[in-house]
């Protein structure tokens, strides 16, 4: 996780993170964990 908020921080993901498809699947992982996590 750090390595993607140095990233992050750096401007590795460009101007628009959230465009960034590495961005979506970092975020779908973690909302499917919270789902598994749940049940």
């Amino acid at each position: 996780m750090l390595e993607i908020w140095d990233a992050l921080e750096a401007g590795t993901f460009g101007d628009d993170p959230a465009s960034d498809p590495r961005f979506y699947n970092i975020r779908w992982f973690k909302q499917e964990q919270l789902l598994l996590e749940r049940v």
